[in-house]
């Protein structure tokens, strides 16, 4: 679709993860004046086969078919600071839907825990700061809060790396419609991972492959992640409130 498009002369914009950028690149065989191309600073992606495995699962659990779901729902009340609120949803066939909280959902608890990543992510060609695509967009986590206003801080705010003429030229077309200053390159690259090296692979990850096919996703997801689970029903049973208290009593006699 990107090459007939570019073919015919009209100006592509082509996002995606550095890897799928190369891809591209690798297909198209040459360079196209009238391709834009973005990459989103990315920490691994998992296969099909997981996704699979996790649908199964909750269609097991809540014996309803699901229709779609969507990863990192992010609602009105969510702090970008602390993690976006970020949620997963799952829709059902029925039209019923159920909101999994981050913390708790086997698919990020394990996503965030690189427990089924694809194996090229643990050895990433594509992070760092050598970026392949025009423009490279990420979460500015190292920001100076004392720079950002309340709403920023509850809202987020993007950091955007110019790696080419071409995204040099459409960041200075966006400036009349969006707000953009200069960045501190070293809280940028210091808080991003990406930029700096691959995602750690975690040590039970084959162990945890090599039953996904004879055992529930949920829980062998609970199996491999026993402490986040523990603290879980303990912040439930204390509440959140005096949970925190004890942690930051428990922080502060290290």
């Amino acid at each position: 679709m990107a090459e007939s498009e570019l073919k015919t002369g009209r100006q592509v914009l082509f996002t995606g993860t550095g890897c799928q950028i190369a891809g591209l690149y690798k297909y198209l065989g040459k360079e196209y004046g009238n391709l834009l191309t973005v990459d989103i600073l990315c920490h691994g992606i998992t296969s099909k086969k997981i996704i699979d495995a996790y649908i199964k699962s909750k269609e097991k659990r809540y014996k309803r078919k699901i229709k779609t779901f969507r990863f990192r729902l992010k609602p009105s009340d969510s702090d970008w600071m602390q993690g976006g609120g970020t949620k997963m949803r799952l829709d059902f066939e029925d039209g019923t839907k159920k909101i999994e909280e981050k913390d708790a959902d086997t698919f990020f608890v394990g996503f965030n825990k690189y427990l089924f990543l694809r194996e090229s992510c643990y050895d990433c060609k594509y992070c760092g700061t050598e970026r392949i695509a025009d423009v490279t967009l990420a979460d500015f986590w190292g920001i100076d809060l004392s720079t950002i206003s309340e709403s920023q801080r509850k809202n987020g705010v993007s950091l955007i790396v110019v790696n080419s003429g071409k995204g040099e030229k459409l960041v200075e077309q966006l400036e009349k419609d969006m707000e953009i200053f200069p960045a501190d390159s070293v809280r940028a690259i210091a808080a991003n991972q990406a930029f700096r090296k691959p995602s750690t692979k975690n040590a039970k990850r084959e162990e945890f492959l090599a039953k996904i096919d004879s055992f529930d996703f949920d829980k062998l997801v609970h199996k491999y992640n026993r402490d986040i689970y523990f603290k879980l029903r303990v912040r439930k049973i204390l509440g959140n409130r005096v949970y925190d208290f004890l942690k930051k009593i428990a922080e502060e006699n290290r």
